[in-house]
């Protein structure tokens, strides 16, 4: 047996971190849900400076986050993001540095990431890109109760 501590973070400002457990019994593998986290912001100076406050990524709460499960965590998967079509230029630079912040803040707890972009890592379990399949998809293998209780937290579904 086997116990395979993984985070997966999906890194825009109305993301998630998720932390699993994998436990692996031959022939079969368990898997439970540790956490669930809406990904952590704060009121600030924006980003490019000026007087206009704006929503940041809250990079000490995330800090904590990762702290409590670094101990145990082998592997982090941060969705790979690129530039959405039609997005402004400072909307894209906070979206980019937040996912720098992201990843510097795993490496620190000298956690390796994988960054699989959506097209893969949906194929690998049979998705589209519907959102809607992805959150059906994760109700059906853990449970609607499950599901329920972190999707609760989930602020933007």
């Amino acid at each position: 047996m086997a116990e395979h501590v993984i985070m997966g973070v999906d890194p825009g400002f109305t993301g998630a971190v998720a932390v699993i457990s994998v436990i692996t019994t031959p022939p079969k593998a368990d898997i439970k849900v540790l956490g669930v986290y809406d990904m952590p912001l704060s009121t600030g100076e924006g980003v490019l400076g000026g007087d206009r406050e704006r929503e940041n990524l809250d990079g000490i709460a995330l800090a904590n986050i990762i702290r409590l499960w670094s101990p145990r965590i082998t592997l982090a998967v941060v969705e790979r993001v690129s530039a959405s079509p039609g997005a402004g230029v400072v909307s894209m630079f906070r979206f980019g540095e937040g996912y720098g912040i992201i990843k510097g803040l795993i490496y620190s707890n000298g956690i390796r990431i994988l960054t699989p972009p959506p097209s893969v890592w949906k194929m690998s379990l049979n998705l589209t890109a519907s959102k809607k399949d992805s959150l059906d998809a994760v109700a059906k293998h853990f449970g609607s109760e499950t599901f329920y209780k972190y999707c609760s937290l989930i602020k933007h579904h």
